[in-house]
């Protein structure tokens, strides 16, 4: 098995893979942003970059994965105190390492209320990490929903499922998560949701926006997605009026490559069989 990181290319490289879905938006830059957009410091050999993920949310979604299984509890306790009990000693570690981007675990699909603490834990991590030159994206899915946090928080959200052709909501790791529905990226109430997802990230000083799960074809066309992250692209762009660079995991085989050009930066992270 042989591993390959693709981290954070630069957006010029995808020029040759532009298809039909994004024709109509080259000259529009809020919608295609081009190499002048990226700041500085994103750019290609400027930074050195690790995930970071932590905080009370992610003990909760923990105990919801197959793979939280492996967790000891002292790991478990570590993981979920990463951003406060052990914020100084991870930054510290982080800075000896010569790391200066990283992202951390800011929303995967709780509601507001729920996830209210971890937003303070990310706060906390962010002044810590800053201090030390380190620049921050916000890890944020871009559609998941845990139904037994969202549907009670917000009855509407049981109308922003997306279904299968058999009319079957569509569920988290191949149908195998009975707690995390996949969100139908069409429905505005959603979109909606995200946004104020996005607001809070900008009001607490992010440097960047991690978009997660967006490469599932079964769950969105790329005719969705374009038009999903456009509103969202929009919304910032627009809106808010930031300048807050994006990425996520399109990936970059062929069929959903080209939606890469709607990113300032470009992550993908593969195994290949040799």
């Amino acid at each position: 098995m042989k591993r390959t990181l693709f981290v954070l290319l630069s957006l010029s490289l995808l020029t040759s893979w532009a298809d039909k879905t994004l024709v109509g938006q080259a000259q529009d830059p809020v919608l295609q942003p081009g190499p002048a957009q990226l700041p500085e410091w994103a750019k290609q050999g400027r930074f050195r970059f690790t995930r970071l993920d932590g905080g009370p949310i992610e003990i909760q979604k923990t105990a919801r994965s197959s793979w939280g299984r492996h967790f000891s509890p002292t790991e478990k306790e570590v993981l979920g105190n990463l951003y406060g009990k052990y914020g100084d000693r991870i930054a510290d570690l982080l800075a000896k390492a010569n790391i200066n981007f990283v992202w951390i675990t800011y929303s995967v699909g709780y509601s507001w209320e729920d996830e209210a603490p971890q937003r303070a834990a990310c706060r906390e991590i962010v002044r810590k990490l800053h201090a030390r030159g380190i620049r921050v994206a916000a890890y944020m899915c871009s559609v998941s929903i845990f139904w037994g946090s969202l549907f009670k928080a917000v009855p509407q959200s049981v109308k922003w499922l997306a279904f299968d052709g058999r009319g079957v909501p569509f569920r988290y790791s191949g149908g195998q998560d009975p707690q995390r529905f996949i969100a139908d990226i069409d429905n505005p109430g959603w979109v909606e949701y995200q946004k104020r997802r996005i607001e809070a990230i900008l009001d607490d000083g992010l440097d960047a926006i991690f978009f997660d799960n967006t490469g599932g074809e079964a769950w969105n066309s790329n005719e969705s997605m374009t038009k999903f992250v456009g509103e969202l692209r929009r919304y910032i762009r627009v809106e808010k009026n930031s300048a807050i660079p994006l990425f996520t995991n399109f990936g970059l085989p062929e069929a959903r490559a080209s939606l890469n050009s709607t990113m300032e930066i470009v992550f993908d992270f593969g195994a290949r069989q040799n």
